[in-house]
């Protein structure tokens, strides 16, 4: 298996990550095995890519560390490592009452403009990780560069 493809591969979800403005974290308590068929390299990229987007979208999920294990034209064999939100948008709404959160959140000078005091509770800050950590990463991978500290001045969610 040739390095310069396996390279490819990573870093190609790298760019999906960016692109896709996902989270990218440090820290890696979950790993799953992977493993697509295609017809060509081109068709097996569009797979994985289209898989760990997938594992993004429908379970949170985001891997940092990547393995391939198996790699040729009709293959891809890989394990990767990652992890998610911190709490899931069902557990972030059971256990954060929103009309509390938005009296803390306007206590700290935020404004909160939200259609639901539920959807404001699934995209609660305590829901997410911690944003510093994640553009640490994301400046240590150069993936980006850090410019600015931001301080929220409102939420809209809705």
């Amino acid at each position: 298996m040739g390095g310069n493809l396996t390279q490819l591969f990573i870093q190609a979800v790298i760019a999906l990550y960016y692109l896709a403005d996902v989270e990218f974290t440090s820290e890696s308590s979950i790993t799953r095995k992977i493993q697509l068929q295609g017809v060509d390299y081109v068709s097996l990229l569009v797979a994985w890519l289209n898989e760990l987007l997938y594992l993004h979208e429908s379970e949170n999920l985001a891997f940092n560390q990547f393995t391939i294990l198996h790699l040729d034209a009709h293959s891809l064999e890989a394990e990767v490592n990652g992890a998610g939100r911190v709490m899931s948008r069902h557990k972030a709404k059971r256990e954060i009452k929103g009309d509390r959160l938005k009296d803390e959140l306007e206590l700290e000078g935020i404004s909160i403009r939200a259609g639901s005091m539920s959807g404001l509770a699934e995209e609660a800050p305590q829901a997410y990780k911690d944003v510093s950590r994640v553009v640490n990463v994301v400046s240590q991978a150069r993936i980006a560069r850090k410019v600015a500290r931001l301080h929220p001045v409102a939420v809209v969610k809705g």
